[in-house]
């Protein structure tokens, strides 16, 4: 095993932990939510397994799997924007004082492997940068 499935393997550990043994804070939950660690497992899984659900669904009269998909307003984009508004002020303060481009490469991190419009990712980050600037000044 190399150092990344390590620390992959490491991850998954205190993730698969803490929700069978513990509480999941709202921090730890944005913790893993927002990791790159968690978006390269979710991207190895896709890459993976995709062939073996396709063929599956073509076995199963073409039964569709609904396929996440990130759209700001659409189920996904509520759940996601509902656990970015719990952040703590200090996140918030931390996005404040990224420039565009470390907010997009944030906002990249928060949807992982999720398809998405780059309209749609554009729409992310202005929401992030307009509620940090919200949440500093509160």
């Amino acid at each position: 095993m190399n150092e990344s499935n390590d620390i992959e393997i490491l991850f998954l550990k205190k993730l698969l932990s803490k929700v069978k043994y513990e509480n999941l804070t709202l921090f730890e939950s944005n913790q893993f939510a927002n990791s790159p660690i968690g978006n390269s497992i979710l991207e190895k899984i896709k890459l993976k397994f995709e062939t073996k659900f396709s063929e599956t669904n073509k076995r199963n009269n073409n039964i569709r799997i609904p396929e996440f998909k990130f759209e700001l307003e659409n189920y996904v984009g509520k759940s996601i924007t509902k656990r970015l508004n719990e952040m703590d002020k200090n996140s918030f303060q931390a996005i404040s004082e990224w420039n565009e481009k470390q907010t997009l490469e944030f906002a990249k991190d928060i949807l992982g492997p999720i398809k998405y419009e780059k309209s749609e990712l554009l729409k992310l980050t202005e929401f992030l940068t307009k509620k940090s600037k919200e949440k500093i000044i509160d």
